[in-house]
């Protein structure tokens, strides 16, 4: 793993965040970056176990009868606010 090919654009990406300070050598950057999609790629996965106990909440809720007719609540909410 110690020889990696990088596409040019992200060369130029990585050169200018060392140019600008932001990191010390191209391996802290590389390093940093893949920790940032690390942490991006848990909470996708996170998002995505959220979502699916929701709509699993709100499958069960249906199922067991406990449903609204949305648009009859609506308009329950705005006469009650009218």
């Amino acid at each position: 793993m110690d020889n990696v090919s990088l596409s040019p654009d992200v060369k130029n990406f990585l050169q200018n965040q060392i140019a600008a300070g932001i990191y010390n050598s191209l391996s802290d950057a590389i390093n940093a970056n893949i920790e940032i999609l690390i942490v991006q790629t848990s909470m996708a996965k996170k998002r995505k176990e959220v979502i699916e106990a929701e709509i699993k909440k709100g499958l069960d809720d249906a199922k067991a009868g406990r449903v609204y007719d949305g648009l009859a609540f609506m308009d329950e909410l705005i006469k009650k606010y009218e």
